[in-house]
């Protein structure tokens, strides 16, 4: 399997334009999750990823997406390992997957469904390998044990890569990764527990907006993305049985620092 798959990866340019940090919101329960969503869309977080490791995160990603859906917010599935997993989170409503490595079968499979997908690279030869496929973004994963000095090496040979750095990331140290070169970052318990100030303070100290240039503390509320993720806009999604469905559809039913297998 060579050359490029034409991913559509756009969704990641347009969500981490409007902040450039994730939130992981790895086993928790449906309303402790919908919760949290609302509170950091609230406070400015865009992107939202649900990994999916048992059954019931299958609904919980369901309710969250349809959540987004409404507040026009891209919710991902995490932890895509399988094409069987792809068509699961695809019905689920997820508007992107990340995966913790590079499985071109995996990559395939999103690409059919029109899904952007965010794959895990540790070395030179999976970036490369993964710009080969027509992947600029990629999760720069497990940051923490890479460390921040990994960004900036990398993007020496690879100036066009954008990396998600993801993986004992923290509100302390998600800085030093997007002044390494990080395009963005992802975090799990560190940033569900984190306090408002500090939310608005990580976002306000790595976003380019009005407010940050004018030298100001707090970052302008994000402005709405249209339709991000889906496919033909307004909410809908094919299946492969050919039958459009509306996410609404389907039904609305801890992580701590560690982020986990992403």
């Amino acid at each position: 399997m060579t050359g490029s798959h034409s991913a559509p990866q756009d969704v990641f340019d347009e969500m981490f334009r409007h902040s450039p940090v994730m939130a992981i919101l790895r086993g928790l329960d449906q309303p402790t999750t919908l919760n949290l969503c609302h509170r950091l869309w609230d406070l400015g977080v865009v992107a939202v990823e649900i990994p999916v490791q048992r059954e019931a995160d299958l609904a919980t990603l369901a309710a969250a997406a349809a959540a987004g859906e409404h507040r026009r917010r891209p919710v991902g599935a995490g932890t895509i390992t399988s094409v069987e997993l792809v068509a699961q989170v695809a019905a689920a409503g997820a508007a992107f997957t990340v995966a913790p490595g590079l499985d071109e079968h995996v990559l395939t499979a999103c690409t059919g469904l029109g899904l952007a997908h965010l794959p895990g690279v540790a070395t030179g030869t999976e970036v490369q390998r993964a710009t080969r496929l027509g992947l600029r973004w990629a999760k720069a994963f497990p940051a923490a044990q890479l460390g921040s000095a990994w960004i900036t090496a990398m993007l020496a040979p690879f100036p066009d890569a954008r990396f998600v750095a993801t993986g004992g990331i923290t509100t302390a140290n998600a800085g030093e990764f997007l002044s390494a070169g990080a395009a963005a970052v992802s975090l799990g318990g560190s940033l569900a527990d984190a306090d408002d100030d500090a939310i608005y303070t990580l976002i306000a100290g790595s976003s380019p907006t009005p407010d940050k240039a004018a030298g100001k503390g707090a970052p302008n509320r994000p402005t709405p993305l249209a339709a991000v993720g889906r496919p033909g806009g307004g909410g809908l999604r094919q299946q492969e049985s050919g039958e459009i469905r509306s996410i609404s559809d389907f039904p609305h039913q801890g992580e701590t620092d560690h982020d986990g297998p992403c």
